[in-house]
């Protein structure tokens, strides 16, 4: 097993060259990010890079298939189409970590930070997110086939155009999330929350294997989920803000006006009843 920098000059080779004889490969690896190093499409197959600090680190193209990433920081990292089929993801901070195109094929990410991920068409065909972090990641055109987002926080996420296909989705936070056009036929979906997610193109009868949707509003006594914590519910723009104040405005001027016909229609029941007891009183005498 080799890792070499983006012009091939050598860091470690499992076979008995090292760079540095003292070094482990997770010390190697590390000290190569720190030094900004690209480690273009570098082997790292099965390597324990459990709880390393990888931040920012530049692996493009990086085999890292069946790697222990386990609690590792990868916060702004760039993995754009790199492997990391059945990897082990468990807990690791990918914050803001761009990886469109890669293979994430049966990896566990379970408890994984993704907030804003980037994960643009990955394969995560079979893997295992649950209860992950997914605020506003970008998942779009993304396969997540037979993946299970169990409990997921996944709010703001976008998801337009993925494949939900068989996918787990209990529970799932997807708040304001971006559903439209994704292919969910065999989903299971009980207990997920949809509230003001865009479900344009989105089939909820495909996704149903019998459970019950349920996007309505949670109640007022439900605790926060975590993503929620973290991450307070993403302010709006100013369209946004310009269009609900153009809103509030029709609704009021509305109001308004039911509300001076609904006096002029009193004042006019008042005038005619006094009217019918003056007559009533002519007729008397």
């Amino acid at each position: 097993m080799k890792i070499m920098d983006d012009q091939g000059k050598v860091l470690f080779d499992s076979a008995g060259f090292f760079k540095d004889r003292h070094r482990t490969m997770k010390a190697t690896v590390e000290a190569a990010v720190q030094e900004g190093v690209a480690l273009k499409g570098a082997d790292l197959k099965g390597a324990d890079l459990s709880g390393a600090n990888l931040e920012g680190a530049k692996l493009p193209g990086a085999d890292l298939k069946g790697a222990n990433l386990s609690g590792a920081n990868l916060e702004g990292a760039k993995l754009p189409g790199a492997n990391l089929e059945g990897g082990d993801l468990s807990g690791a901070r990918l914050v803001r970590a761009r990886m469109p195109d890669s293979n994430l094929k049966g990896a566990d990410l379970e408890g994984a930070k993704l907030g804003r991920v980037d994960l643009r068409r990955a394969g995560l065909e079979g893997a295992d997110m649950q209860k992950a972090d997914l605020y506003e990641a970008e998942l779009s055109g993304a396969n997540l086939k037979d993946a299970n987002l169990e409990g997921a926080q996944a709010p703001a996420a976008n998801l337009n155009g993925a494949d939900l296909a068989d996918a787990d989705l209990r529970d799932a936070n997807l708040r304001w999330a971006d559903l439209s056009g994704a292919q969910a036929g065999g989903a299971l979906m009980r207990g997920a929350d949809l509230t003001d997610a865009d479900l344009t193109g989105f089939d909820l009868k495909a996704a149903s294997r019998g459970a019950k949707v349920l996007p309505g509003p949670p109640g007022p006594d439900r605790e926060l989920s975590a993503a929620e914590t973290d991450h307070p519910a993403r302010p709006a723009t100013l369209d946004e803000t310009n269009e609900a104040l153009e809103k509030a405005r029709e609704a009021l001027d509305k109001a308004v006006k039911e509300s001076t016909l609904l006096k002029e229609a009193i004042d006019n029941y008042k005038q005619a009843d006094m009217e019918m007891d003056q007559g009533k009183e002519l007729e008397a005498s």
